[in-house]
């Protein structure tokens, strides 16, 4: 019998967070998936045959409290049958578990309701067969909050994965929490010839909601990028500069850095994430160096081979990477302030790192749910 699976994960057309859908698809053609998403998501259906979507107009409060809450119900009433009538639950994504660091009335309200929510949400799935797969716990900033998913993951999950150490022992009492290597080691790469070509992935750093108090090194982060520019141009690599995420405001800096290319005589490619997986994933195979800001392009970067740079805005990325024992000299921790006072010359270099037995122990992200569908 064909097991139904309600998928809850981050769906914002950012290129990693799809992914890691795509690759859960791929991964149990047999059984049925069911997903929330808008109408942008529709092709899903087209691509693979086990999937199910239920469009839903997303909360907005851009029309007012009274419809925003009319909308917001009906979504939590839609979610709580698809979930009550699955046979399992998977949760899958990274940056899941990430309080507000604002200490204000409405962070507060929002926290509650985000508790009551995922409470809400994991009392529908059957017989406890909730997966939590790929995530990192944090950052968090106050004991209610580790204290709350503590006692859910506890009461509800049957196996959570985490995909670095530091979060696993943060619920090391709880016998169902494990880690392994970031889910997209396990992703599907097109097959390509490697060019000599850098990928370069962007973020825009103004963005304070995102990247707090870092905002202020916006312009040392864009000439940061503009001096690797500068470099691979001269060696005569074609440049590649990429959006990972349009409503995160990647398509920003790459707009801002090609007006540099192009004041400097730079030939560069801007490359916007779209829903067009297919291509961005064989512009970064296909290259022989990759730049990764975003932190599954230095995931997609090493399982393809290439030189990779690091360029890390969170701890996320730096926990993931200690765990593979990557050398840490060979990567920019945006920070610091060491990386805006080097010279150009004393800046580190891609390097390649071999990514075989992490590619292997990765595949442990899904154990249990391969148990659980045998």
């Amino acid at each position: 019998m064909v097991k139904t699976i309600f998928v809850d994960c981050y769906l914002a057309h950012n290129l990693g967070d799809d992914l890691f859908l795509y690759t859960l698809l791929a991964r149990y053609p047999e059984t049925h998936f069911v997903i929330i998403a808008d109408n942008s998501y529709s092709d899903l259906v087209d691509q693979f045959g086990n999937v199910d979507i239920f469009v839903v107009d997303m909360p907005s409060k851009q029309n007012g409290l009274v419809a925003w809450w009319k909308s917001y119900c009906s979504f939590i009433n839609r979610r709580s049958m698809l979930v009550h009538n699955a046979d399992a639950m998977v949760t899958i994504g990274g940056s899941l578990y990430m309080e507000n660091p604002r200490r204000s009335l409405r962070s507060f309200i929002g926290r509650e309701r985000r508790f009551l929510s995922d409470k809400e949400l994991v009392r529908q799935v059957t017989n406890r067969e909730y997966f939590i797969i790929g995530a990192n716990f944090g950052p968090f900033h106050s004991s209610a909050y580790l204290r709350f998913y503590k006692k859910l993951f506890a009461k509800y999950c049957r196996d959570i994965c985490f995909r670095d150490v530091y979060s696993a022992n943060l619920f090391s009492e709880i016998s169902v929490v494990r880690h392994a290597p970031d889910v997209l080691f396990n992703a599907s790469l097109p097959e390509t010839a490697t060019e000599k070509k850098i990928f370069i992935s962007v973020v825009d750093l103004k963005r304070s909601d995102k990247f707090g108090e870092l905002s202020i090194k916006t312009e040392a982060y864009d000439r940061l990028i503009a001096a690797y520019m500068k470099k691979y141009n001269k060696l005569g690599y074609e440049i590649v500069l990429c959006s990972f995420c349009q409503c995160e405001g990647d398509e920003s800096a790459v707009q801002r850095l090609m007006q540099f290319a192009q004041s400097d005589g730079i030939k560069a490619r801007a490359l916007y994430y779209r829903n067009n997986m297919k291509e961005v994933l064989t512009e970064l195979a296909s290259s022989s160096v990759v730049l990764g800001t975003r932190f599954h392009a230095t995931i997609l970067g090493l399982l393809a081979g290439a030189d990779v740079l690091p360029i890390m805005y969170s701890h996320k990325t730096k926990h993931v990477l200690e765990d593979m024992g990557f050398d840490m000299r060979n990567a920019i921790d945006l920070k610091t302030d060491e990386w805006m006072n080097a010279p150009e010359a004393n800046l580190p270099n891609p390097i390649h790192y071999n990514v075989t037995d992490i590619v292997r122990d990765a595949a442990q992200q899904f154990a249990a749910l391969d148990e659980y569908l045998k």
